[in-house]
């Protein structure tokens, strides 16, 4: 739908939120390298999970994690890039000693060391910095002001491709309650988020269909709402295993699968029980066992295991 100014109206949980972008700034840093042209179904591209360093309350510490992983994942995928999320991440980060809750711990050495243990040829990095609203804007509007950083690190070039800050500012109409300033704020993260990748993904179109653009949730079914290192209660993830051969005797792997029942074994490593709708050669449409329905890529899935 439209909203005031020309822009689309975001839905972010029953919140509309109809908003025009009124500002933008960029601070680039000096040690960036020149893109090397990719193919994107080629590259391997690792997003870490996202930090916050508001100093908000937990709850919306989460809501704004929720969102720039979201937007991250989605510009990458529907480019055709090979995504890893978070999981693959936090892996190596633990087994290397790395905490990826410190700010300082996300540098270059850090980055290098992650992205070379995965296998990733990008490894992306993003921190939302700030969110606030200017509460004096004006009476009859709602102005919000999110910054992040975000870090590309690429492995073969030894150095980071985008390593800056982004500032975006937002406005929307008078909204009532928390929930109005609350969908202003994650969308205004969702568009400085999306603008900070917009300079190296600009070259790649947007060739692969992702539903769900502007929801919160994973679209890589890993987990970037948990803190990183800090939640004790967060089962441990096993390290990675390459595929196993089958059992002599045992049926072939469905390389074309049909519709039916099924389980999907995720890049992430999860495992999704469901029916598959329809499949047109790049995106699985399928019905999971709550009666949802959701669209997936085929990049971001390891294996299909047809029901017998």
């Amino acid at each position: 739908m439209k909203g005031f100014c020309g822009t689309r109206s975001l839905l972010f949980g029953a919140t509309a939120v109809a908003a025009c972008s009124v500002g933008m700034a960029r601070l680039s840093y000096a040690d960036e390298l020149p893109v090397v042209p990719v193919i994107p179904a080629q590259t391997n591209v690792l997003i870490l999970p996202a930090l916050d360093e508001t100093g908000d309350k937990p709850e919306m510490q989460l809501e704004h994690i929720r969102v720039a992983s979201h937007r991250l994942e989605y510009e990458f995928m529907t480019r055709g890039f090979k995504v890893m999320g978070p999981k693959d991440g936090l892996r190596v980060a633990r087994t290397e000693g790395i905490d990826l809750d410190d700010p300082d711990d996300r540098g270059s050495l850090s980055l290098k060391t992650i992205g070379k243990d995965t296998g990733a040829q990008w490894v992306v990095s993003v921190a939302v910095i700030d969110v606030h609203e200017d509460k004096g804007y004006d009476a009859y509007s709602r102005r919000a002001f999110a910054k992040v950083q975000v870090k590309v690190y690429d492995i073969n070039q030894g150095g980071y491709i985008s390593n800056r800050f982004q500032q975006s500012s937002k406005t929307s109409l008078p909204l009532v309650g928390r929930a109005g300033t609350t969908g202003l704020f994650k969308q205004t993260i969702d568009t400085t988020v999306q603008r900070s990748v917009s300079d190296i993904l600009t070259p790649y179109p947007q060739t692969v269909k992702v539903a769900g653009e502007f929801e919160e949730n994973d679209l890589l079914d890993s987990s970037p709402t948990v803190p990183a290192q800090t939640a004790e209660s967060a089962a441990p993830i096993p390290p990675a295993t390459a595929p196993s051969a089958p059992a002599p005797g045992a049926p072939a792997p469905v390389a074309s699968p049909t519709v039916g029942k099924a389980v999907l074994t995720m890049n992430s490593g999860a495992h999704i029980p469901c029916t598959i709708l329809s499949f047109d050669g790049t995106t699985y449409q399928i019905q999971k066992e709550d009666g949802t329905t959701e669209a997936l890529p085929s990049n971001i899935i390891q294996s299909v295991e047809m029901a017998k």
